[in-house]
């Protein structure tokens, strides 16, 4: 009787999950359903239907009107999803306008890269993208005649597949138009590959009206579908051969004149040199920022070798300052980089082999815990200025500790809340010199 009963249980529940398992929907290796991810531009649907509407995920418009600008109604990318996702991911679709006619010849290009491709006579496109990781990438849809539509991408709702459909409507506008452009070098020399960026300038949200252009072959841009009557920041990036260009207002009309922006060309040196610490010691694999104060261009990395010696090739001329960034802050100031000299640097930074603890407490001598401690130490060596930052919280015990510091005078701050602060000078007396720093109530 007891055998009878365990079976006729056993078939009970075996019945139970084949009902179970036929209700599930069916499931991909992705974790998706089978349904086909389309990405489109309604955004009516998804405000009535949700997120996910008869298997059409929605895209997000991320422009609206002048000095507005929506946000995207889905998360950016974690640190997994982004593990994940496919570097490259090909986009296409079609172009429209509001009565579903296809636009021919529109701009379809990526915000991140710059890259761009155009519409074929059936409003068709296909552009392979980059996903920028942690966050959305952008297409800007552009055509004069017609409103420009930023489109931001929502990959967190889509699967690893690399292939997305984005079909875009355009409204027609009679503001828009196009704004045609040259930059080259001063001897008349057009200036490929040169990245040009114009923002509309005075708006609450300028972002909203954000266009981005690189220059051809010989030198030739042009801004199409954007808005005129209004005044705009025009900006050219620096290179390592040519200062960056910047202009504004820039007055958009109907009729802009073509554009010629000559670029500065670059006097390039090349430095050698060490950094070492206050005793002249060479100090290996240090790395420091430089950046020139007289030109725009862009920031290097200076990296010592195993010796402390260091080179840098094709930098320009000019007035420079280093610098490093936390949590050790080193700076350098009033160098100058001189054009048909030869360059060699010996750059001394606060680094030794001198160690300074202590404690801070009150006039009683309690310990105080995280109070804020800071060190500084200013020297001028030959033309220039060396400056140091470090800083730290006192532990449970009221203590603190530098290590590697140079040799020369330093200056304690401590901050602590409810505190006055103190201010106290410090000379090394041996390599390991310990102080102890009381602080007194603020309504004493």
């Amino acid at each position: 009787m007891n055998t009878r009963r365990f079976a006729l249980l056993l078939g009970i529940i075996l019945i139970l999950l084949m009902v179970l398992m036929v209700g599930l929907p069916r499931i991909t290796n992705s974790g998706f359903s089978d349904s086909n991810i389309v990405l489109n531009k309604s955004a009516s649907d998804l405000a009535s239907n949700g997120t996910e509407v008869s298997g059409k995920q929605e895209l997000t418009s991320i422009l609206s009107e002048p000095g507005t600008q929506s946000e995207s109604q889905f998360s950016p990318p974690s640190q997994n999803q982004a593990d994940v996702l496919p570097a490259l991911i090909l986009v296409s679709g079609h172009v429209s306008d509001e009565n579903n006619r296809p636009i021919e010849n529109a701009r379809v290009s990526d915000e991140s890269d710059f890259s761009h491709v155009r519409t074929d006579a059936t409003g068709a496109y296909q552009i392979e993208i980059r996903l920028p990781r942690f966050k959305f990438p952008v297409l800007n849809f552009l055509r004069t005649g017609y409103r420009e539509n930023r489109v931001a991408v929502p990959i967190d709702q889509i699967s690893e597949e690399a292939t997305f459909t984005l079909d875009v409507q355009l409204q027609e506008a009679d503001d828009s138009t196009t704004v045609y452009g040259w930059v080259g070098n001063d001897i008349g020399q057009g200036l490929a590959r040169h990245a040009v960026e114009l923002r509309a300038a005075g708006l609450q949200n300028s972002g909203a009206l954000f266009y981005a252009v690189i220059s051809d072959e010989q030198g030739d841009f042009s801004f199409e579908g954007i808005r005129s009557g209004l005044e705009y920041r025009l900006d050219i990036q620096p290179t390592s051969e040519y200062a960056g260009y910047s202009f504004e207002p820039l007055l958009v009309s109907r009729n802009t004149a073509r554009l010629v922006i000559v670029l500065d060309t670059l006097e390039l040196v090349e430095i050698n040199g060490m950094i070492v610490g206050t005793d002249s010691a060479p100090i290996a694999d240090f790395s420091v920022n430089i950046q020139n104060l007289s030109v725009d261009t862009p920031d290097r990395r200076i990296t010592s070798d195993s010796s402390g010696f260091f080179k840098l090739d094709a930098f320009p001329a000019g007035e420079v300052k280093l610098s490093t960034n936390a949590p050790e802050y080193f700076r350098i100031t009033g160098l100058t980089i001189r054009k048909n000299e030869y360059q060699y640097l010996t750059l001394m930074i606060d680094r030794g082999d001198y160690y300074l603890s202590g404690w801070v407490s009150d006039v009683n001598g309690v310990p105080l815990s995280e109070a804020r401690v800071t060190l500084n130490a200013n020297f001028k060596e030959n033309e220039y200025h060396s400056y140091s930052y470090r800083s730290q919280l006192t532990d449970a015990n009221g203590g603190f500790e530098f290590q590697r510091l140079g040799g020369g005078d330093h200056t304690l701050s401590v901050f602590a809340a409810g505190y006055r602060t103190r201010v106290v000078k410090h000379t090394f007396t041996h390599y390991s010199d310990s102080i102890n720093i009381r602080l007194e109530r603020e309504d004493n």
